[in-house]
């Protein structure tokens, strides 16, 4: 029988350039965005120094979390109206919140982070456009007015059809706008927009590849990484921050197309690389151990990943102590290497680990304490406990309720694990119920040939074959 498990870390850790900084930061897919970087020690200052003065940046977290709620809500109505065409992005979008929702804190200063950046990108077209609309963007943007400040950047984009720089970073802004209101399908127009303008820029190149990605065109992210890593080699040379970024970004988006050896080959670089920028316990060495951990497990080398997941842990411990959500992904990850190899109890004793940890960091009704809750289900599972396998599927599947709702791909995991313990105790006809859920779930939100679409149709198959040989043994 199949088995899906959405185990808590086993995710690619993507990265994003601060072009004002030279610094680069990290972004776990399963995590709460973190597209923005430390500008002078300080993410969350409220002053931002610009040409004309400083800015003062007035968004409060309340602003910020009404304004993702305002829009879930929109993505919710529109989800009732739209078409087979429209549902996959508007799916993504509502995906992308409730990401933001799962520690609204650590989002909100990513945010204002990213937003200080770009607020000191835009004195680099200065003098390009006059001084009074581009304040008046700078103003729009601090006071985190989207509607105005997209307004203002679509006046300058047509305004400087003859100041190609200016154009092209007008264009980049408004895609960085779309994105930070989750309006994935408009950021992407506006992110090809700035790289057919400024078809060089590597930081455009990168903006359109993460937006390539969030839209579900891989192909285009591919291809716009692979640009930007191109442009940067010939920039900075091999053994820079930025072009290890790039390396990893596309090991990761090989990874995603089940290109393993590809992925690894792009991992493997970006981490020679960052081992003669940093020392061995940076965290950013860390997490290229976890990434080539996580593509050798989806190859099968089992004992491979568990060495790059415990050199990654031993990292970890020392950078952030033993009660730290990036300690309690790297015991996730060991345990899903263990439960893979088939040693169920220590795979056990690494989940209840990272279970532990993550009760005390976010409390009962977290996506990563079902997720948890999930993995020591399948161990359990795996031994043959079906009944205590159950038992924390339940409790995963009521925590992913009350969080997302009933059409969401953790739902529909939970619901997928459920099916298999009830299929493995022989109970077909409950088996069958939830597999059914789950495949609904998979199929809108990823599509009839997505992995995990056609692993549940499997399962549901099955079952329905196994309950059909015994009904004719009956008879």
């Amino acid at each position: 029988m199949i088995f899906i498990a959405m185990l808590g870390g086993v995710w690619s850790i993507f990265e994003y350039f601060n072009p004002s900084q030279n610094t680069v930061s990290s972004q776990a897919e399963s995590s709460a965005p973190n597209s923005g970087m430390v500008i002078n020690g300080d993410a969350t200052s409220p002053i931002v120094h610009s040409g004309s003065g400083d800015i003062n940046i007035g968004i409060s977290l309340e602003q910020y979390e009404q304004g993702l709620r305002r829009r879930e809500e929109e993505i919710t109505l529109a989800l009732t109206r739209s078409f087979d065409a429209d549902r996959g992005i508007l799916l993504r979008e509502k995906a992308g919140i409730e990401k933001q929702l799962w520690d609204i804190r650590t989002s909100y200063e990513s945010t204002i982070a990213d937003l200080r950046k770009r607020i000191e990108q835009l004195e680099t077209i200065r003098g390009q456009v006059s001084d009074e609309l581009l304040d008046d963007a700078l103003s729009a943007l601090s006071e985190g007015d989207r509607a105005k400040a997209d307004q203002i950047f679509s006046q300058i984009e047509v305004e400087s059809q003859g100041v190609i720089d200016a154009a092209a970073e007008a264009a980049y802004q408004r895609s960085r706008i779309a994105l930070e209101a989750i309006r994935y399908g408009e950021g992407f127009k506006h992110a090809q927009r700035s790289i057919q303008l400024s078809p060089e820029n590597a930081l455009y190149l990168g903006g359109a590849g993460e937006l390539a990605r969030l839209v579900g065109g891989h192909d285009l992210e591919l291809t716009y990484r692979k640009q930007a890593l191109t442009i940067d080699l010939e920039t900075f040379g091999e053994d820079h921050p930025r072009v290890a970024m790039h390396r990893n970004n596309l090991g990761s988006a090989w990874e995603s197309k089940g290109e393993y050896d590809r992925a690894i080959e792009y991992f493997e670089l970006a981490l020679a690389s960052d081992l003669k920028t940093f020392d061995e316990e940076h965290p950013r060495v860390a997490v290229r151990r976890s990434n080539l951990g996580s593509v050798w497990q989806s190859k099968g080398e089992y004992d491979l990943a568990i060495e790059y997941y415990e050199q990654a842990l031993a990292s970890d411990l020392k950078t952030f102590g033993e009660e730290h959500p990036e300690v309690a992904t790297d015991h996730n990850n060991l345990g899903s290497a263990w439960n893979s190899k088939g040693e169920y109890d220590r795979a056990i004793e690494y989940f209840e680990l990272a279970l532990a940890s993550d009760l005390k960091t976010y409390g009962e009704e977290h996506p990563d304490v079902a997720t948890d809750r999930n993995n020591l289900g399948s161990a359990w599972e795996s031994k043959g406990e079906y009944d205590l396998a159950i038992e924390y599927y339940e409790q995963a599947l009521t925590s992913d309720l009350k969080t997302f709702g009933e059409e969401h791909p953790n739902v529909a995991r939970d619901r997928n694990n459920l099916g298999l313990a009830w299929n493995s105790r022989g109970e077909y006809d409950r088996a069958i119920e939830y597999y059914e859920q789950a495949l609904l779930i998979f199929t809108e939100y990823l599509g009839s040939t997505h992995p995990s679409t056609t692993t549940v149709s499997t399962n549901l198959d099955l079952a329905r074959q196994a309950k059909s040989a015994i009904e004719e043994r009956v008879e």
